[in-house]
């Protein structure tokens, strides 16, 4: 650690400014020379495998005993911590610090200090910039977001662990991970916030992925009259009550399954005669399946088409009603706001769970089927 320092993030850091594609071998360089990839795996604790973020509880004894680069990447952007600029040029020289700064990816504070407004999570040895997650001192609900998640990790290996395709498309890349994951000749990445774009192709550069390129648009507007034979989202899913500003990866409208419907009843125009389609997605609904089943009976997926929706986790609405109203409360609600939004929902859409699930869309003739986990 050679002294490295560090102190809380200062309360309000500068607007985070998109990156450039540019300055990815900047970083990348830095994360080879590190190690992070391998560290990622072997020095996090199993137990926090789950999320994609190191967790600052439970990092000292991780951190402890690394080279003086390691554990400044590690602590700027992995656990978010600020670090003494004199000490930070006794693990990188100064004129790689100057660069960084420039680039956006350090920024001082309180003039002696240097931190990373931005994270790196690494997914299947992929290294993606983000922004902060919603733990970390340095989130903020109105800031533009380039967002990787708990359920990304649990979705990404199903993506790339799909039958290698001839051309992919990832809807909604947000960061970009499905994308680097796609295992296609070509892949072609969406995105409608430009924020989030710009870090996608950050990502791509960062990671050297020429076959994978990112426009920028709405859903399968930006590939009108476009095939592909592998195609993947992980879409917006959470509800958004009138007047409640949710950041655009997770706004699904009102009742959270807009962006849902509107990607399933586009996907058979966009797919090969063989293709397959992997969306993960949330909703509320009976102890049985997801509202969504309902909607997927009577729209289908489109003639030629099977939809398999998989259930992978079920929750009573109690805990779903916490998370929510916290969150809205976080994006501008007050709590009397933000319960009565719920109020609200549950009344349009009587439920009593939320469901996590994988759907699958393939050749077929029309059937759509739930698959629940076995009760044990």
């Amino acid at each position: 650690m050679a002294g490295l320092m560090h102190t809380p993030a200062a309360a309000e850091p500068a607007a985070l400014a998109a990156p450039r594609a540019g300055d990815a071998p900047l970083l990348g360089a830095l994360l080879a020379a590190a190690d992070l990839a391998l560290l990622d795996q072997l020095a996090r604790p199993v137990e926090h495998l789950r999320q994609p973020f190191w967790d600052p509880r439970t990092a000292t004894e991780a951190v402890r005993g690394l080279d003086p680069l390691a554990a400044a990447v590690v602590r700027l952007w992995c656990l978010g911590q600020t670090v003494e600029a004199a000490e930070l040029t006794q693990a990188l020289d100064g004129e790689t610090v100057g660069e960084l700064v420039a680039a956006g990816l350090l920024a001082r504070r309180d003039g002696e200090r240097l931190a990373a407004p931005w994270r790196v999570a690494t997914v299947l040895q992929r290294h993606l910039l983000v922004t902060p997650p919603a733990h970390d001192d340095d989130f903020d609900a109105a800031a533009p977001v380039a967002y990787v998640g708990p359920e990304s990790l649990y979705f990404a290996p199903l993506v790339a662990g799909a039958r290698r395709a001839r051309r992919a498309l990832d809807l909604g890349t947000g960061a970009g991970l499905l994308a680097l994951l796609a295992p296609a000749a070509e892949v072609v990445a969406v995105e409608l916030d430009p924020f989030a774009a710009a870090v996608a192709r950050f990502n791509v550069a960062l990671g050297m992925h020429d076959h994978v390129s990112v426009r920028e648009g709405s859903l399968f507007a930006p590939v009108a009259g476009e095939r592909f034979d592998l195609i993947v989202a992980n879409p917006p899913f959470l509800p958004a009550p009138a007047g409640v500003a949710l950041p655009a990866c997770g706004d699904g409208g009102p009742n959270g399954d807009r962006v849902l419907r509107e990607l399933i009843a586009g996907l058979p125009g966009h797919l090969d005669g063989d293709g397959r389609a992997l969306v993960y997605g949330e909703d509320l609904g009976t102890l049985e399946e997801p509202h969504l089943a309902d909607w997927l009976r009577e729209h289908g997926a489109g003639d030629g088409f099977d939809a398999t929706l998989h259930v992978t986790h079920t929750r009573y609405n109690e805990r779903t009603a916490l998370r929510l109203t916290d969150l809205w409360r976080a994006c501008g609600a007050s709590e009397q706001e933000a319960w009565d939004a719920w109020r609200e929902l549950t009344e349009r859409r009587p439920s009593t769970h939320h469901h996590s699930f994988v759907l699958d869309v393939r050749p077929g003739s029309g059937r759509v089927v739930v698959r629940r986990p076995p009760r044990v």
